[in-house]
């Protein structure tokens, strides 16, 4: 019975590794949003964090950030730090990418495109990661010199961006499959997205409250010091 057990497991195991997509984006500490299908950032610092489902890391691999919502005409999105590199709307694009592969294909539009994006080219380190769907367990990287999924991570910084706007990151690379080469990319529902999160400010009300609590305490220090 045991060995049955144990048997159901593994094939349960190795089912769910075949299961996920080739290529994944998730954020550490990131959940995810089932309106939108995209893992999205909980705080203004985080790492991007690229996952490839493959037994060949090599090549080059692209991650697209657009500008969403949507727009067409040059616009203040203020700025983010990618990877130690700030990035504005001065260093983007218009239109849908890829950029350095626009002759296999275009990403699908997915309501992002055509809008600004950046396009950063990189290749795994070849750092393993034990393997993980992002869209049942987001942030949850594991990282095990024996796991299958390869995986890099960025820096990313958006403290400085329009509160108005956010960024829609997207990972692809060329496949060549019948001798054909293709656009391949993380599924939609595998992307990630980041916005300004807005910190917790105290309201009037207790600021005041505050403020009378400091007074009480200076006016209790006073008569302590006259008695």
């Amino acid at each position: 019975m045991n060995v049955t057990k144990t048997i159901l497991a593994g094939l349960v195991a190795v089912s769910s590794v075949f299961a996920l997509p080739t290529l994944q984006l998730d954020i550490s500490g990131g959940v995810y949003n089932g309106s939108t299908e995209t893992v999205v950032n909980t705080s203004n610092q985080f790492d991007l964090i690229a996952l490839l489902n493959s037994s060949d890391y090599t090549g080059t691999y692209y991650i697209s950030m657009a500008v969403t919502p949507t727009i067409s005409m040059s616009a203040d999105i203020g700025s983010f730090d990618f990877n130690g590199t700030p990035v504005s709307i001065a260093d983007m694009h218009y239109g849908t990418p890829p950029v350095a592969l626009a002759e296999v294909g275009e990403l699908p539009t997915h309501g992002i495109f055509p809008t600004y994006f950046y396009e950063y080219a990189f290749s795994f380190s070849g750092d393993r990661a034990l393997p993980y769907n992002v869209e049942n367990n987001p942030g949850s990287l594991m990282v095990d010199p024996a796991g299958t999924l390869y995986y890099q991570a960025f820096t990313v910084d958006v403290s400085a961006l329009n509160p108005n706007y956010g960024i829609h990151f997207d990972l692809y690379n060329e496949e060549l499959k019948n001798n054909k080469s293709k656009l391949g990319f993380a599924p939609f529902s595998h992307d990630a997205e980041a916005s300004y999160i807005t910190k917790d400010v105290p309201e009037p009300a207790t600021l005041s409250l505050f403020g009378m609590g400091l007074l009480a305490l200076g006016s209790i220090g006073l008569f302590r010091r006259r008695r």
